[in-house]
């Protein structure tokens, strides 16, 4: 997209934004979210009705539904400024004009094709995982498929243009037994289930990455990757990590997805090293000290191959510009980083959830 369109971007925006003030009050009030469960429950809170006004001023202001609200713990008196967070609307938007309107080049293609991500990066010299091929469930390649379904190993099989972690599936076989999504499967039937699975779609095909046994420890069903921002700071021209949070899987989900119940959990940008609490998405809990299916501790792990982690991720950031932020999601093996992939249209939420507000700091770097 060409620069010239933004003062049009800028009106349609305004539009919209006037007619959700509008229908949004509507849309809080039917969905009871002002009575929803406090993500800090030991701590004196605000009156229904001074919460109902702040989530409708929100709305006013931002043409939002701040669905945030609790977990950024603004219920509670004195305890956060809101005006040190970031409304996920407006991040998207100053994300998406930064990335994609006002550059010469739009570099976010190639993080959006999985595929494309893929090949640029083995290009660039960096880690990802091993791509076996891409199966197209309208006209499926029989080779493929027979390859798949025939030889031992375990696969993730992800749409390609996929976002929140829908429509991935795993594949597991072995020299016993074969297994959709955890799921026991008939040899004679996995075939169907694969495409059944795929529904039409296309999806990209790689080989299960084996991660660190510090992350097994924590919950070993799904790979747990770190998501890491970085952003390009135009007054000095450096990258700069700016936050970073380890997403986990939970619950016997495959995926490590905030969107499908997975937890967040803070990481210290200086140390490498775990926060205390794991914070679930709205509706899906609130937040916890430990991992509810193993049972593990958060506080203090430490995240292996950390500086190198994001070192890399700030070369490979550079070799991207002039995209102005993006949020790395970084598995970890035992040989070291692996990139899984790039996101210039992340919320910013998790990160504002589980370590900090962002707002003062993006302003100044993206400004």
């Amino acid at each position: 997209m060409n620069s010239k369109y933004y003062p049009l971007i800028k009106i349609a925006r305004q539009a919209a934004l006037m007619k959700r003030r509008f229908t949004l009050p509507f849309k809080l009030m039917r969905s009871g979210f002002a009575k929803s469960e406090s993500y800090y429950p030991d701590l004196p809170h605000k009156s229904r009705i001074r919460i109902l006004g702040e989530l409708l001023g929100h709305i006013f202001k931002y043409g939002s539904i701040e669905w945030h609200y609790f977990s950024y713990g603004f219920d509670v008196k004195g305890f956060r400024d809101k005006n040190e967070y970031l409304d996920d609307n407006v991040f998207l938007w100053k994300a998406g004009i930064l990335n994609t309107v006002l550059p010469e080049r739009d570099n976010s293609c190639i993080l959006r094709d999985k595929r494309l991500f893929s090949d640029f990066l083995s290009i660039w010299g960096f880690d990802s995982p091993k791509i076996i091929g891409v199966l197209n469930g309208l006209n499926p390649e029989k080779e493929l498929l027979n390859r798949l379904v025939s030889g031992k190993g375990d696969y993730f099989l992800k749409p390609l243009d996929g976002e929140c972690g829908r429509g991935i599936f795993e594949v597991g076989i072995s020299d016993n037994a074969c297994f959709v999504n955890g799921v026991r499967t008939e040899w004679n039937d996995l075939t169907d289930a694969v495409l059944a699975n795929i529904q039409g779609g296309e999806y990209l095909v790689q080989e299960r990455v084996r991660q660190h046994s510090v992350l097994d420890s924590i919950y070993d069903k799904s790979i747990n990757t770190v998501r890491l921002v970085t952003v390009y700071d135009k007054r000095d021209g450096e990258i700069v990590p700016l936050s970073a949070v380890l997403r986990i899987g939970a619950k016997g989900n495959v995926v490590d997805n905030w969107a499908a119940g997975g937890l967040a959990v803070g990481i210290e940008m200086n140390e490498g090293v775990l926060k205390e609490y794991g914070f679930y998405k709205y509706g899906k809990g609130t937040k916890t000290m430990t991992h509810p299916d193993s049972g593990a501790a958060f506080k203090g792990i430490a995240i292996p191959y950390w500086n190198v982690l994001v070192k890399k991720a700030l070369d490979l950031h550079r070799h991207l510009l002039p995209l102005a932020i993006i949020g790395w999601d970084i598995a970890i093996t035992p040989m070291g980083p692996l990139f899984i992939e790039g996101n210039d249209n992340m919320e910013i939420s998790i990160n504002q959830e589980a370590d900090r507000g962002l707002r003062k700091e993006l302003e100044k770097l993206l400004n």
